[in-house]
């Protein structure tokens, strides 16, 4: 909570409110009576967001921003807990977990107004709750969860093969099945009533986010930023759903990876299962890879989807714990770069076009080291 108070875009401050006042709209038009995808109703982002959005509107109108922030900050107090509960059922040694911990703490001192001023800290809460339930064998009460923040924002559904390992190498095929209509009944209670009555804006709703172009601080739009700076490429950008580029290069390089953004992703399934571990880190290391593998190979990424990350990194094998730790706070610092020091540069590619390169390539390293770790369970595995 300390951190949210002295962070920048903070709980003493009205200033950078991000998304807020667009989340804003979406809870007046609900207190209105209008329904979510339907006419006059356009929301890009999935059904179970709306309970960010909603609630504060309910609390206070007047006071939406102060009251949304205050929800975030649970919500991140709450991820907290969640993955101190994770590394206490780990048997972490306590001055380690704090250490492990400080990351996850400081994230909005560290990332800035963007923690507080979106909802994403709604999304890591749900995620790092479903992975408590998992790895303390409640498999059932961990796929509502999991579907749950799905349903709130796409980017667990990267973990949802991983959970189905874990379920049916843990605890067998009957638990699978049963976590398997409890993640397929959540959805479609969450889903359903949306579907129904405006299956086509919900519908829409998602293929907007697919089509997106190609994200200025992207991993792909970094090959571009950079040959901007050597001179043998010059980037037009413009403002789509976020600061986007436009031109047959960036279409090629989206479209490339978001195929390496899936292929990651199914590799880390596959060395998972192939792992054969019924270690509950090796489960929480493939988890964070493939969350990691959708950033970093992603075609947008969005400042905020920091948030996604930060929880995930206590949870990798001692080993790399510490190094990853650091990364990963250089990473959140890193994040801010382009916003706050350096005016908006990328779209100048000034100096920030550095920074956020470097960013890119620790994300990917912090990929990679996951699956480094992966592979090295399996090997040792398959010695024994």
């Amino acid at each position: 909570m300390v951190a949210a108070l002295l962070a920048r875009g903070g709980l003493l401050t009205s200033d950078h409110p991000g998304d807020v006042g667009h989340y804003q709209t979406f809870g007046l038009r609900v207190r209105e009576g209008l329904f979510p995808y339907g006419a006059g109703f356009y929301m890009e982002y999935p059904p179970f967001a709306l309970p960010a959005f909603v609630l504060p509107q309910l609390v206070s109108p007047g006071h939406y921003l102060l009251v949304f922030k205050l929800l975030m900050a649970l919500c991140g107090i709450g991820t907290v807990v969640a993955t101190a509960a994770i590394l206490t059922h780990l048997r972490v040694r306590e001055r380690t977990a704090l250490l492990l911990l400080l990351p996850v703490a400081l994230a909005p001192l560290l990332l800035g107004s963007t923690y507080l001023n979106r909802y994403d800290p709604w999304a890591a809460l749900l995620t790092s709750v479903a992975l408590l339930a998992f790895v303390s064998g409640r498999a059932r009460s961990g796929a509502v969860l999991l579907a749950l923040a799905v349903a709130a924002k796409t980017y667990p559904a990267a973990i949802v093969p991983i959970a189905a390992i874990w379920v049916f190498r843990s605890d067998g095929r009957r638990r699978l099945v049963e976590a398997t209509v409890a993640f397929a009944g959540t959805s479609l209670v969450v889903f359903a009533p949306f579907a129904v009555r405006a299956f086509g804006g919900l519908g829409n709703s998602y293929y907007t986010q697919i089509k997106r172009s190609l994200q200025i601080e992207s991993s792909g739009a970094s090959i571009l930023l950079v040959a901007d700076k050597l001179g043998v490429y010059s980037i037009h950008w413009f403002r789509g759903m976020s600061v986007d580029l436009a031109g047959g290069a960036p279409h090629a390089i989206g479209l490339f990876t978001s195929a390496l953004e899936v292929i990651a992703i199914l590799t880390v399934a596959w060395l998972y299962h192939r792992s054969g571990d019924r270690d509950p880190r090796s489960f929480l290391v493939a988890s964070g890879a493939t969350v990691f593998a959708f950033v970093a190979f992603g075609k947008v990424f969005s400042q905020q989807y920091a948030v996604w990350l930060v929880p995930l990194v206590p949870l990798v094998y001692l080993s790399i714990a510490s190094f990853a730790a650091v990364l990963m706070t250089g990473i959140l610092l890193a994040t801010n770069v382009d916003t706050v020091w350096g005016d908006w540069g990328l779209r100048d590619t000034n100096w920030t076009v550095w920074v956020v390169v470097v960013r890119n390539l620790a994300v990917i390293t912090l990929f990679a080291l996951f699956v480094r770790e992966l592979r090295r369970r399996r090997s040792l595995n398959s010695a024994s």
